[in-house]
């Protein structure tokens, strides 16, 4: 039997941050060696905004972090695909990558900032990667 996952929320991102660990083999839930159980497997990796944290120490960690986890998926590039859209998402399908979603939760990040929109949809949708 054939598996296929969408999962739509996981803190991973944050997590591999913080602990310093890799995609592929972590001590989280989600790491690429439990993906290879599915054939198709798309991740939403949810970047969370500590509230115990002011807005600028949010939007600072949220950079770190999407840089974080771009480097890690570019370490595993022959197997997990960094999508921004549904044209790259259909692509890694495709060739049998994993695809992977960066999101944010919470935007309390942007502190009122509108300049700062720009910034977040290139991190979201992996164009600050290009």
């Amino acid at each position: 039997m054939t598996l296929s996952l969408f999962d739509t929320h996981c803190d991973t991102a944050f997590e591999l941050y913080r602990r310093h660990e890799e995609l592929r083999e972590n001590t989280c839930h989600i790491s690429l060696s439990h993906a290879k159980a599915y054939e198709k497997y798309v991740q939403l990796f949810a970047v969370w905004s500590d509230r115990r944290l002011d807005d600028q120490t949010c939007w600072e960690d949220f950079l770190k972090i999407a840089d974080n986890f771009d480097r890690l998926i570019e370490q595993e590039g022959s197997s997990i695909a960094r999508v921004g859209n549904t044209f790259e998402l259909q692509s890694a399908l495709n060739t049998s990558k994993k695809a992977a979603i960066l999101a944010v939760e919470d935007a309390r990040l942007l502190a009122g900032d509108i300049s700062r929109l720009q910034v977040l949809y290139q991190k979201v949708n992996g164009l600050s990667r290009l």
